[in-house]
């Protein structure tokens, strides 16, 4: 099953969509602040915000591409002493976070406060995007028994696949959008029934769909959808803020089609021509992607904290402001994480990494051995000149 075969363009999309998830928590006032005057501003806020919508649905296509495509897959005995230790334990660790600040801003921090709201994660998340967590965890859960049907499907069961989940984004996406007298005329009972996981089970599996295909789409036909497909979402987007006087995000759906359309491309983009380690670029964000999921459950607590200590003042209303805050929170979030992975006992708690791991992609450790070898060689070809 190539269990070892490493895929480069994950890491770039790993990257992009790391980017994306912190920029569309940080656009929280540039798009829901003063939405009676829209201009140039709302309208970049807007541009760039439809196009980070497609980081989930990446997210949910390379976990399902890696999932169904290993062998370990189906064994049970690997999915709860590999597997699902490396989503729990942290979506705990970090759930304990989220209520010690949840308590924290509603007065002292008692023990009984403090396990009153802890006990509320096990039926919502604390911090919303946490959400995420419950989803994949859900996911990975019934995996073994979709493993088994979807490694084993012939080519002809690979297109009826695709048909389906074509129908089920289509019909669920159709009656989403449409004016409510019009509804009635989409056949959407039966699509929805199959939109397992709040629709996300469709990008899961598409991700695994569009891995597996070896026909090359044409690059130029994947851009030009791409951004008629992401102009598409930026029209409708301010036509129904418009329409409502609040900031709609219907268009933007991350379950829906024209965000899974977008992250399809982007997908095979970079699948088709960036599964190759790129020099300079690969150094620098393989060792931050290898923190990708960590940065992503820590980022919704560095913001909530921030914008308590600043009084509700941190988000910015600007699309300028908004992207020097996602700079800054993804570095600062890659800081504390680096950090931690630095410290054993803490390490796989709060990255779902072990130590060795850890030491050997991401951590400190790992980049002071690197620094130590790129002294080493160029005090080596300091010699050899000589």
């Amino acid at each position: 099953m190539g269990e070892k075969k490493y895929y480069y363009y994950f890491d770039y999309l790993r990257f992009f969509a790391m980017i994306c998830v912190v920029f569309m928590h940080c656009a929280v006032s540039a798009l829901r602040v003063n939405t009676a005057y829209i201009g140039g501003n709302w309208h970049l806020a807007n541009a760039m915000t439809s196009l980070a919508f497609s980081a989930v649905p990446l997210f949910f296509m390379m976990s399902g591409y890696l999932l169904f495509s290993s062998s370990k897959t189906s064994e049970i005995s690997y999915l709860f002493k590999k597997r699902i230790p490396k989503l729990l334990i942290p979506l705990v660790a970090y759930s304990a976070l989220a209520a010690l600040h949840l308590v924290r801003t509603q007065g002292d921090i008692t023990f009984s406060a403090f396990s009153d709201m802890f006990a509320m994660a096990g039926s919502k998340p604390l911090i919303t995007h946490f959400w995420f967590m419950y989803t994949l965890t859900g996911m990975y859960l019934i995996s073994p028994v979709l493993c088994g049907g979807l490694q084993n499907l012939s080519s002809s069961g690979k297109k009826y696949l695709l048909g389906l989940v074509a129908i089920i984004l289509l019909m669920t996406t159709l009656y989403a959008v449409l004016p409510a007298d019009e509804k009635i005329y989409v056949p959407y009972k039966i699509p929805s029934e199959m939109a397992f996981f709040s629709g996300h089970m469709v990008s899961f599996v598409l991700g695994w769909l569009l891995g597996q295909t070896k026909r090359k789409i044409p690059n130029l036909l994947l851009v030009v959808v791409a951004i008629l497909d992401l102009l598409f979402i930026i029209f409708m987007t301010h036509k129904v803020t418009v329409e409502n006087a609040t900031y709609t995000q219907i268009y933007q759906s991350q379950s829906m089609g024209f965000e899974i359309l977008l992250a399809s491309c982007i997908f095979l983009l970079a699948k088709q021509n960036l599964n190759r380690p790129i020099k300079f670029v690969s150094r620098f964000i393989t060792p931050i992607t290898a923190l990708s999921f960590p940065i992503y459950l820590l980022h919704g607590v560095v913001l909530a904290f921030l914008n308590f200590e600043m009084n509700g003042t941190l988000y910015p209303i600007t699309a300028l402001g908004t992207v020097k805050l996602t700079l800054f929170i993804v570095i600062l979030c890659y800081l504390i994480i680096k950090t931690v992975a630095t410290i054993k006992p803490l390490c796989f708690v709060f990255t779902g990494m072990s130590y060795k791991a850890a030491c050997n992609s991401c951590n400190w450790v790992f980049t002071v051995r690197k620094i130590k070898n790129l002294f080493k060689k160029t005090d080596k070809q300091g010699k050899i000149a000589e």
